[in-house]
């Protein structure tokens, strides 16, 4: 093609595409863009049209946008939220759901009070029966136009009534300096367990029909993620009759009973005779032997607790004190009758993916030995993980399900993309199995053509005597058009191996010469075969030419009319110069590219 004959096809098709930049495709209900799976989607009301109303504030002049979100029959009801609470959107917003198109209003929200960091934000959480659809309107406030980031999660409900034993952790309570052996320090975490359920919980000492709880010490810093502290597991002892999550019935003791909770202070979650390995328990159905000082065959003996830090949250003193970073505090319970529990209405086992949460630690180099406050509050039934993405709103943070049996198995993972102005982009992602027995022995992301280097493996330390491979770090492949890493040695030659283990966090990070787009990233799991695919999360694009859009080696029409489709859909592949932001630079930038054939 001439310069000539590319000029003019470029004037004529930059034409076409200003005419469609005039209306984003989900200008109005009926072309309401679908979401599936959970996740972070750049969208705009700039050139949008009216089109709906809402009840907390009227909007019925203002420009506005719409989504929509299908549960499959035949599945679980879902909790379905919608939000803008996040830095990047750029204009006041009202969200409004809906369950038809010109339907009654199901819900609303104007400036949402769960918001406290984006005053102007707007959040709705509805739920969702299967085989029923959703719609969602992103309008403006008085007419201000821009563009605006929706994060989206779709999760199973809460149980239903009939819901089992459901225990959760209510409060991480106070924490517990031990003191320090050498290089490494010990501390503990308290937590005060609630039964949400509608059955007792069992909570029988002396044998193991009784909650474990683990402890997790994790770092944000410099983009990163990482856990840098793990306790063995503190075996509960009876249950108290305490009333922090909703009016206690009474029963105690053998059992934590309805509505009932019961406190465990830092100083006895520290107890190094009531800690036993994680490595006996099975987190997936709950099953651990008894007692954990003589397991039995296939398990370890747990040596004598080292003075100060043996079993304890153990914490490398290099890890702490480091300026500007966020340290975050978790507890997680495990519990067969818990795990295993069939949820009447689906007949699936779920009451252990609520089972974490999280807190934020403060903790200093001068700290004297003892028990200290915890600040902020709480964040019940969610992984530390995602408070990455509450310090950094541009991090993505997903959950990814398997079925294991009739038993429901959660791995969540972060994921964040740093551009370094040098035209290489740094991938980190923090990968945290939640109740796996599986374990995840391999995780990777697309890589074609583009250059990758600077892979790094950050896991957890192990200690006291667990026996998983102390220095066994992953092995990094980068082959066939895939970056990743994978456990170096099988189940099969080693089912030690320094693999994902429930409880614990593993942080992956590159270096790749093409922007992000969004893609899946695939963990392969270490003890049985099989991998688990993780759409929505960011990864790099292929490289090559840039302006070869469809990636078919050939610059031509198809190239121009596919970008020109993807930036009036503003799908995150028309983020042509990677800044995050699709905006009309992007499509300038790539006019030139493929007017100079590259």
């Amino acid at each position: 093609m001439t310069f000539a004959a590319r000029a003019f096809a470029v004037a004529t098709l930059s034409a076409c595409a200003g005419m469609a930049m005039a209306q984003p495709v989900n200008d109005n209900c009926a072309t309401a863009t679908t979401l599936s799976s959970s996740g972070t989607y750049l969208g705009t009301v700039v050139a949008a049209t009216p089109d709906g109303t809402s009840s907390c504030f009227d909007t019925a002049a203002s420009p506005s946008v719409w989504y929509k979100v299908t549960v499959p029959s035949g599945g679980n009801a879902k909790t379905v939220v919608f939000s803008t609470c996040n830095t990047n959107t750029q204009f006041d917003t009202v969200l409004s759901t809906f369950s038809t198109c010109g339907g009654a209003e199901l819900a609303c929200s104007d400036n949402s009070s769960t918001c406290t960091s984006v005053p102007n934000a707007s959040r709705i959480s509805t739920t969702v029966q299967p085989g029923e659809t959703i719609y969602c309107r992103v309008a403006s406030k008085n007419g201000v136009t821009g563009t605006f980031r929706l994060v989206f999660t779709i999760q199973d409900v809460q149980p239903p009534s009939n819901s089992g034993p459901d225990v959760i952790v209510g409060d991480l309570s106070d924490g517990y300096y031990w003191g320090a052996v050498g290089t490494q320090r010990a501390y503990s975490i308290g937590t005060t367990s609630c039964n949400i359920g509608d059955t007792n919980l069992l909570w029988i000492a002396n044998t193991n029909q009784h909650p474990v709880i683990g402890q997790n010490l994790y770092r944000i810093q410099n983009n990163r993620f990482e856990q840098i502290g793990n306790s063995w597991l503190k075996h509960g002892f009876t249950a108290l009759t305490q009333n922090l999550c909703a009016t206690c019935s009474g029963q105690g003791g053998a059992v934590l009973g309805v509505g009932c909770s019961d406190p465990y202070v830092a100083s006895l979650n520290g107890d190094q005779g009531r800690l036993g390995p994680r490595s006996h328990v099975n987190a997936t159905n709950g099953f651990y032997p008894y007692p954990f000082t003589a397991p039995g065959a296939g398990y370890i003996v747990p040596p004598a607790a080292a003075t100060t830090i043996g079993r304890r949250m153990t914490v490398n003193a290099s890890d702490l004190f480091r300026a500007g970073a966020v340290y975050v505090g978790e507890s997680q319970y495990v519990s067969s009758d818990d795990a295993v529990f069939q949820n009447t209405t689906t007949n699936t086992a779920i009451n252990g993916l609520n089972n974490v949460s999280y807190r934020l630690m403060n903790l200093t180099s001068n700290q004297a030995t003892g028990s200290f406050a915890l600040p902020g509050s709480t964040v019940r039934m969610q992984p530390a993980l995602k408070h990455w993405q509450v310090v950094d709103p541009t991090v993505v943070v997903n959950s990814y399900d398997y079925m294991d049996g009739v038993i429901k198995c959660r791995y969540w993972v972060g994921a964040k993309v740093v551009n370094n102005n040098d035209g290489t982009w740094d991938y980190i992602y923090a990968v945290f199995n939640l109740n796996s027995d599986r374990n995840g022995g391999g995780f990777s992301v697309p890589a074609v053509r583009t250059t990758i280097t600077s892979p790094l493996h950050y896991r957890p330390l192990y200690h006291s005597g667990e026996p998983t491979t102390f220095n066994d770090f992953m092995v990094f492949n980068n082959s066939n058009g895939t970056a990743g890493w994978t456990a170096a040695q099988t189940f099969a030659q080693n089912p030690n191996a320094g693999v994902i283990r429930w409880g614990t966090t593993h942080t992956f990070s590159l270096r790749a010469t093409t922007p992000p787009t969004t893609g899946s990233a695939t963990l392969s799991f270490h003890k049985v075969a099989g991998t688990l695919e993780m759409p929505g999360l960011p990864v790099p694009s292929a490289g090559g030419c840039p302006a070869d859009f469809n990636a078919d080696t050939i610059v031509d029409f198809f190239d121009y009319l596919d970008f020109v489709a993807a930036f009036s859909a503003n799908e995150a592949s028309s983020d042509f110069n990677a800044d995050t932001t699709i905006d009309f630079f992007d499509y300038l930038d790539f006019v030139a590219a493929f007017s100079g054939n590259c």
